[in-house]
């Protein structure tokens, strides 16, 4: 059974995402000083959640999503 939330603690910030009743969700994104969060893509079982400076042009993308098995895959990537 799949656990109802997967806290992430990113390079540049930190997130918590849910997912209950079929429905992939995203709670209290926190970035660190100099860079904002935006979710991206909030979809059945797959959300995405960036935290960007525009001072650095560093983009940090954190992509949270549920398999059809029910495990949670979790994948963080940076550019700048």
């Amino acid at each position: 059974m799949t656990q109802p939330t997967r806290h992430v603690d990113a390079r540049h910030g930190s997130v918590t995402f849910t997912y209950q009743n079929g429905q992939m969700g995203v709670q209290d994104p926190q970035p660190e000083s100099g860079y904002s969060a935006t979710i991206t893509k909030l979809q059945a079982r797959k959300a995405i959640v960036q935290f960007t400076n525009p001072d650095t042009d560093t983009t940090e993308t954190v992509l949270a999503q549920v398999s059809d098995t029910g495990s949670w895959v979790v994948d963080l990537t940076e550019a700048s």
